[in-house]
């Protein structure tokens, strides 16, 4: 974490001295400069997403004790137009601070833009101008065309009734469906091993309805949030038995079990769509309430012939099998579960679907023809290490409240690797 800060307080340093040598002197009235960098060795086009203040001083925003909606025009130095969007705009009071310590405030609108750019130099930069104006913009294509339906050059995604969605790759034609779902089991074990009650009652998402909501659309990108109400068991947890023979009397344990009080999880999700974009984006929250589980996020890819993944570690594209082998004779079961750095992909002739993930650590393939690839969000668990330590209860390891994750869908119609 600290180098992380320092690191990039280093970046922003550097990047305001690069910034001020920029010529900005063609703005003219009401024009803000913006520059887009890229810091990776090789060309790129793409989406960018950037916040931009627009004085309240500019009388765009208000006129005759009205309020009115605004846009944004881009452009580069040479005049080219760059399609733009607007995603949301909220009225605010920012805060400049000064080199010794003094600050000053000016009343803003603070608007939310999409971007889509084009052959941004490798290690380089590209200087825009922004121009705010009156009136709302009015696009006549849409990435959502009707509802609960995303949909660009490459892919076509349906929101189903229980927030699974259905994937269509155009090139291939290929179809995945029940992508998207949630799987909750019980976990009676600790950080160093997942372990299950005997009766587990492994839960599934397919069987909730689920609520979705358009939050943006627009020719640049469009949004759904998917919202799940799910109860499940709150904890795991057993019965005491009390023996009274002829002599003393003791107490045991019997056999743990989720629990038979149910409480509500909440999980909302948005799923977004950009133009041109081979992935799906999404941002989940997860606000917990349960115990002793483990909850995780499954893509069905339907490759059954598939029987390699590929996963990144931080020096390596790893390849593992996807059979699980026969362990019965072991000293410990089989690994079905494996890390991972930032990629999972599966592959099947000249089709892959890969979940690219920001921070979730673990994931599995199924051994199964869906060949679903699942990504532990969360493992939640009272103990501190393994059955012959000494127990003491460990609540934060419980993760309750909420918890936010990053990952991406992308498919392809070419091998990966």
């Amino acid at each position: 974490r600290e180098t992380m800060d320092i690191s990039e307080t280093i970046l922003k340093k550097s990047l305001k001295q690069v910034t001020g040598k920029i010529d900005f002197s063609m703005l003219e009235a009401q024009e803000i400069g913006a520059v887009v960098y890229n810091t990776l060795p090789f060309e790129r086009t793409g989406m960018v997403t950037c916040t931009v203040d627009v004085p309240l001083s500019w009388n765009l925003r208000y006129a005759n004790k009205g309020r009115r909606e605004i846009s944004i025009d881009a452009a580069d130095f040479e005049g080219n137009s760059i399609p733009a969007q607007m995603l949301n705009i909220e009225d605010d009071t920012v805060y400049a601070y000064l080199k010794y310590g003094d600050t000053f405030d000016f009343d803003v609108s603070r608007c939310r833009l999409v971007m889509q750019l084009k052959d941004i130099p490798q290690n380089g930069f590209l200087a825009l101008r922004l121009r705010p104006k009156e009136g709302e913009q009015r696009p006549v294509e849409w990435i959502s065309p009707k509802a609960n339906v995303l949909e660009n050059e490459y892919l076509s995604v349906k929101i189903n009734w229980n927030g699974t969605l259905t994937v269509t790759e155009k090139e291939t034609g290929r179809v995945m469906e029940q992508v998207h779902f949630f799987e909750d089991s019980s976990d009676k074990g600790g950080p160093l091993v997942y372990s299950p009650v005997y009766e587990r009652m492994t839960m599934y998402s397919l069987n909730e309805p689920a609520s979705a909501a358009l939050v943006y659309n627009g020719p640049l990108q469009a949004t759904y949030r998917i919202m799940l109400r799910w109860r499940l068991p709150k904890r795991v947890e057993t019965t005491l038995k009390v023996h009274v023979p002829h002599g003393s009397e003791w107490v045991d344990q019997g056999r743990m079990q989720r629990s038979g009080e149910w409480e509500e999880l909440r999980i909302t999700t948005d799923v977004t769509l950009k133009k041109g974009a081979r992935c799906l984006q999404f941002h989940t929250v997860v606000d917990n309430t349960i115990k002793d589980h483990r909850l995780r996020v499954l893509f069905e890819t339907g490759l059954s012939g598939a029987m390699l993944c590929r996963a990144d570690s931080p020096f390596d594209i790893v390849q593992r099998e996807i059979t699980v082998p026969d362990s019965s004779q072991w000293y410990e079961a089989a690994a079905r579960t494996w890390p991972s750095h930032s990629l999972v992909a599966v592959s099947e002739k000249e089709f892959c679907a890969a979940v690219y993930h920001k921070g979730i650590c673990e994931y599995e393939v199924l051994d199964d023809d869906t060949r679903a690839i699942a990504l532990t969000l969360l493992r939640c668990f009272g103990n501190a290490g393994n059955h012959t330590e000494t127990y003491e209860y460990q609540e934060l390891a419980e993760c309750q409240g909420k918890s936010e994750f990053d990952y991406w869908l992308a498919v392809y119609p070419k091998k990966v690797g």
